[in-house]
């Protein structure tokens, strides 16, 4: 791995300090990077680890780390890192308290959908659970009286 990972709890104590940034900094290049598929598995798991509340989960689901998830969903063939990236737009979904109206002008629900056509069954799964998670959270949206028309 190109960066040292921290355990959960660290990162809950960092989230909304200046720390974090050259630590979120170095996960975020080691996904972009063109490193081997074991490399970015072990890069999405550690990601997957780390979102263990809504503080954490609404810093990075309001970043670039949700643009490059999608992206990544988009461009990479491999089935196990399809899965991975399924898990962890669902889990950052899930666990979010605020999600700004950009993510919801994104194509993410357009590449879940997308991936839900996958060959690969399990593919298809984790796709579905984390559309259903956006899903969810976009009406929880449309319940609010001030809600924004995006949702």
């Amino acid at each position: 791995m190109t960066f040292e990972p921290w355990a959960p709890e660290l990162v809950l104590q960092k989230i909304e300090s200046t720390v974090i940034e050259s630590h979120l900094s170095d996960v975020y290049n080691a996904m972009a990077t063109n490193n081997s598929v074991s490399e970015k598995n072990h890069a999405l798991l550690y990601f997957e680890s780390i979102i263990v509340s809504s503080a954490v989960a609404n810093r990075l689901v309001n970043s670039a780390f949700m643009n490059l998830l999608t992206r990544m969903l988009k461009n990479i063939k491999s089935p196990m890192i399809k899965i991975r990236l399924c898990s962890v737009i669902g889990l950052l979904i899930r666990h979010s308290t605020v999600i700004e109206n950009d993510y919801a002008e994104s194509d993410v629900c357009g590449q879940l959908i997308e991936t839900m056509k996958e060959k690969n069954e399990k593919v298809r799964r984790r796709a579905i659970a984390a559309l259903g998670e956006y899903l969810f959270y976009a009406a929880t949206q449309l319940d609010d009286e001030h809600a924004d028309p995006v949702w």
